[in-house]
């Protein structure tokens, strides 16, 4: 089995939670999976799909806390982070993986709200207007 690694950082990625975060080693390290869309022009003054990357974004300690909120469909960024690409061989068949460690995680949109994919998620903020 051969392991290459290969790290980078990026400023921002911004992509689509697949399912909510999975939480291992007893909560201390929570995994989110991201698909990532790209998009190009056409030709004729628009835009088409031209693939998805998939990756996972791996967060412990207060980085994790974000993560637990996130649900899937959702619209999310991750900033400041460090892209890891790993390639293996198993069982003579080459895999890859595409990971994101170490940025701070921002739901920009939930699942279902907002028109178009535009509109910023709602802050979640304590009522003050509560009777109890």
């Amino acid at each position: 089995m051969t392991f290459k690694p290969s790290k980078i950082q990026v400023s921002s990625l911004v992509g689509r939670a697949v399912a909510g975060a999975e939480e291992k080693f007893d909560g201390q390290l929570a995994e989110l999976r991201i698909a990532v869309g790209h998009r190009k022009p056409d030709g004729n003054g628009g835009y088409e799909d031209a693939g998805t990357t998939w990756l996972t974004y791996k967060a412990s300690g207060e980085y994790a806390a974000p993560l637990k909120a996130v649900g899937k469909g959702d619209l999310v960024e991750i900033t400041d982070a460090i892209l890891e690409s790993r390639e293996w061989e198993s069982n003579s068949e080459k895999r890859s993986a595409l990971e994101a460690r170490f940025g701070t995680l921002t739901i920009l949109e939930r699942k279902g709200e907002g028109k178009g994919g535009s509109a910023p998620a709602k802050p979640a903020t304590p009522a003050t207007d509560d009777e109890w």
